[in-house]
């Protein structure tokens, strides 16, 4: 028995526009997660009462999270060129 699977091209478009925005929330919770991080290290997370980190320490997490906040944007300027991508495309099938 062959199984037959059919995507039309608004179920594709759909798809592609939901792959977008849920990379763009993946975005969003990798920055909250560094923002906790950074609390963390300067002992302001609600509940944590450990030691003070050391100058060095905070250097070191700041550089991770400036290369994690670098990475994210770049990623979001590729999420944005892939929207606008596919809405060029919708557009110009609506014209045709």
């Amino acid at each position: 028995m062959k199984l037959e699977v059919i995507i039309t091209r608004e179920m594709a478009v759909n798809y592609i526009l939901s792959s977008i925005a849920m990379a763009g929330l993946a975005c969003s919770h990798v920055l909250n997660a560094e923002g906790e991080n950074m609390k963390y290290i300067l002992g302001t997370l609600p509940g944590y009462s450990g030691s003070a980190a050391t100058f060095e320490e905070v250097l070191a997490t700041s550089k991770s999270i400036i290369g994690v906040l670098t990475t994210i944007g770049n990623n979001q300027i590729l999420l944005k060129n892939s929207l606008h991508d596919v809405l060029s495309h919708i557009s110009l099938a609506k014209s045709i």
